[in-house]
């Protein structure tokens, strides 16, 4: 029970749930108040009475919230998925104390596993390293894609874990490496899902076997991805059910940043290795796929599991906000949550390359920031066309929120939608201006000074989240940008 009752009140409930038929709706409903998730599965087999009084989604919402997050929602609506959830959350336990103790012990896998729920439901808040120059990144998961050498937290239990993970690895590499199947290591190393992949690469068929059984490597992976499953199917859940979006979105975002990092670190002994069988198959060339961690499995799992199902209503709140602002007063930007959101969802979008040019005024936008550009870009066009305005006014407002290739983009808009509709010529030339401007130029002169290549088509197509490798690492040609950092610090 979860709350002390007083004796004569516990005797009055026995009594009742042994003649179920006399029990009256409201004693019916304060029982299931009082019972914990087993109570709960348990009781609803006693009748139908009780299976129906098990059926309120708060509840459920309820223990899966006490089990796996922190939270202090307090929505009036709860979704019927909350059952489900909580019988997922169920199997996923059962699923890590059924792992193959061969290597670790069934005690190393709870305390794995416990470490992995705790840092999902309530992870300790790291910040950004402070860095010089173009390194420095305002978000966690942006500094780890520009920084990718500093996977590491700095922290002695986690040191621990993540040391005695890499010791057991290494002393049973070399029969990991032959249970490995090369399917599970193309499907990690290109991110993609075994029904997606490439009918080959090199000589290798990538097509689904039944006749071996995974290694402990990739069931591990599994078995953590499926407890990040069910975290982000939850906190997708809750940020539906939420009247503000976009402050529970960016909160959301930014406690899972913090679990991505701690968990990157954890698992980073098991994913190198998987690099490490991957490149002793295929070796390590420009046209090998980039390596895995899992910063990126994660950041993929939230991207699929959480903003997919989020997208239309934090557009549609984003849109409402900035016309808010336009409306009332300028000074609202400041506290604006629409800001919070383009850094969450640039941290989804960018990669080790486009990490260096997001104030660049014609950088391609791509990934889930580019759902945000792309649907106000479209309702600008509709205000723009119904109310002519002074953009320099506008232009302040954008710059505050978005990245300059928004605010370009929607410049743009307005010379061409404003240019036609009262034949201004300047206005339509300007409209076509696809230059780059003084700071672009400084943007690609810093990189370049710090061997980011700027013009190598190439390689940004490498880089282009259109392609396969989706969340890129850094190719060879980028391999040596840390040591001019070194040789200057």
């Amino acid at each position: 029970m979860h709350r002390k009752l007083n004796y004569k009140r516990k005797n009055e409930m026995s009594f009742y749930i042994r003649n179920t038929n006399m029990i009256p709706q409201s004693i019916l409903s304060e029982i299931m108040v009082y019972l914990n998730l087993p109570e709960l599965l348990e009781v609803r087999i006693v009748n139908k009475r009780f299976y129906n009084a098990c059926k309120s989604p708060f509840l459920f919402r309820r223990e899966f919230i006490s089990m796996w997050m922190t939270s202090t929602d307090t929505s009036t609506q709860a979704s019927s998925n909350w059952q489900s959830l909580c019988l997922e959350g169920i199997r996923a336990k059962v699923y890590w104390q059924n792992l193959s103790d061969e290597i670790f012990t069934n005690q190393e896998l709870r305390i794995l596993y416990d470490e992995l729920v705790s840092t999902l439901a309530s992870p300790i808040p790291i910040f950004p390293v402070m860095r010089r120059d173009i390194f420095c990144m305002p978000t966690l998961i942006q500094d780890l894609l520009a920084n990718p050498d500093d996977q590491f937290i700095i922290d002695s239990e986690l040191e621990q874990y993540s040391e005695a993970i890499a010791i057991y690895l290494q002393e049973n590499s070399e029969e990991l490496f032959y249970q490995t199947h090369t399917n599970d290591l193309i499907a990690l190393r290109w991110n993609t899902r075994k029904s997606n992949e490439r009918d080959s690469i090199g000589s290798e068929s990538t097509q689904c076997s039944e006749d071996f059984n995974d290694s402990l490597l990739i069931v591990l992976i599994k078995a953590i991805k499926k407890v990040v499953k069910i975290y982000c199917k939850a906190a997708s859940q809750l940020l539906l059910e939420s009247s503000s979006i976009l402050t529970a979105y960016a909160n959301a975002w930014e406690s899972y940043s913090f679990a991505i990092k701690k968990i990157n670190s954890l698992f980073l002994p098991v994913t190198e290795l998987i690099n490490e069988f991957y490149e002793n198959n295929y070796g390590n060339n420009n046209n090998t796929p980039p390596r895995i961690n899992m910063m990126k499995i994660l950041l993929s799992i939230w991207r699929r599991r959480v903003f997919e199902p989020c997208k239309e209503k934090i557009l549609s709140q984003v849109i409402n906000e900035l016309n808010q602002i336009r409306e009332t007063s300028i000074e609202k930007l400041y506290w604006a949550e629409s800001r919070r959101i383009v850094e969450g969802l640039l941290d989804l979008s960018l990669n080790e390359l486009s990490v260096f040019f997001k104030q660049h005024s014609l950088l391609t936008v791509e990934g889930p920031y580019s759902y945000l550009h792309y649907g106000v870009i479209e309702k600008l066009k509709e205000f723009y066309n119904d109310f002519p305005v002074v953009f320099e006014k506008e232009q302040e407002i954008l710059s505050g929120i978005f990245i300059p290739a928004t605010v370009r983009e929607a410049r743009r808009n307005y010379c061409d939608i404003i240019g036609k509709k009262f034949k201004n010529q300047e206005l339509i030339t300007e409209s076509l201006n696809y230059e780059k401007n003084e700071d672009d130029l400084m943007i690609e002169w810093t990189a370049q000074n710090y061997g980011i290549p700027v013009d190598d088509f190439d390689i940004f197509k490498r880089f282009s989240q259109f392609k396969e490798n989706k969340f890129c690492d850094i190719v060879v040609q980028l391999h040596d940008y840390n040591m001019c950092i070194d040789s200057q610090a």
